[in-house]
């Protein structure tokens, strides 16, 4: 009798410590799975908001850097031409420019801000309206996120129009975001946002570059304070720009 109860002593002790081995084993494989996952999601691509072209000196050097550094994506969610950056660009020619090729132009100065932070153009995803409604804009910012579920998303927290649609939206698919503080108020550049700023103060109309976004640099380097509308060759001087590639 003894005998017979050690053995069932001893096999329980078997299925218990087998039963034990299985949960471990299912715990290890569960945590290696989301280990996979998050290294997955993390070697994927970086998903820039950039409310504005020019904008992107907003996030400063060091989040500049990280963009050249590989595997970023650029989004300008209001891409467009204002009526008032027509109409300053149009005081500048002694004709006015059709419409197409003013688009045509700011879109020669986002793709060369692009590069100056390595970014290809199919990595850019430019909307070509100058303004948006909130339903519009967070249509835009859904399609976004979906298309890239896997990315970590970056934007500026002080982006009252699009930071919060940008949260709520990673967040309903349990994504990876990342935001960024405000500039400070004496915004400096240095040398990787110097080449952005470039990219939209050159004013060469010839090769079809019309320093069509500058304002919005000169708004941001002034503490995001509007500045009285200046001629192109007095900003130019300012900033030292040449006419760039």
């Amino acid at each position: 009798m003894g005998h017979l109860a050690r053995r069932a002593g001893v096999g329980r002790a078997y299925w218990s410590a087998r039963r034990t081995w299985r949960d471990t084993r299912g715990h290890r494989a569960a945590l290696k799975h989301s280990l996979r996952r998050a290294a997955h999601r993390l070697q994927g691509h970086e998903i820039w908001y950039v409310a504005r072209p020019g904008a992107e000196i907003a996030y400063g050097e060091d989040a500049l850097a990280q963009i050249l550094s590989g595997r970023s994506h650029l989004v300008y969610l209001l891409g467009g031409v204002t009526p008032d950056q027509a109409a300053a660009v149009n005081r500048e020619l002694k004709d006015a420019i059709a419409p197409s090729a003013l688009a045509a132009a700011a879109r020669t100065e986002v793709l060369a801000a692009a590069r100056a932070v390595d970014v290809a153009p199919d990595h850019l995803v430019i909307n070509p309206d100058a303004e948006l409604t909130k339903p519009q804009r967070t249509a835009l910012v859904r399609h976004v996120v979906a298309e890239h579920p896997n990315a970590r998303h970056h934007v500026l927290r002080s982006d009252r129009a699009f930071a919060p649609l940008v949260r709520a939206e990673v967040r309903r698919i349990n994504g990876l975001l990342q935001e960024h503080d405000p500039p400070p108020a004496d915004l400096s550049l240095g040398a990787i946002g110097s080449a952005v700023a470039a990219a939209y103060r050159t004013w060469d109309p010839d090769r079809h570059r019309l320093a069509v976004f500058r304002a919005t640099v000169s708004q941001l380097l002034a503490g995001g304070r509007p500045l009285e509308d200046q001629r192109h060759e007095t900003v130019l001087e300012a900033f030292a720009t040449t006419a760039g590639d």
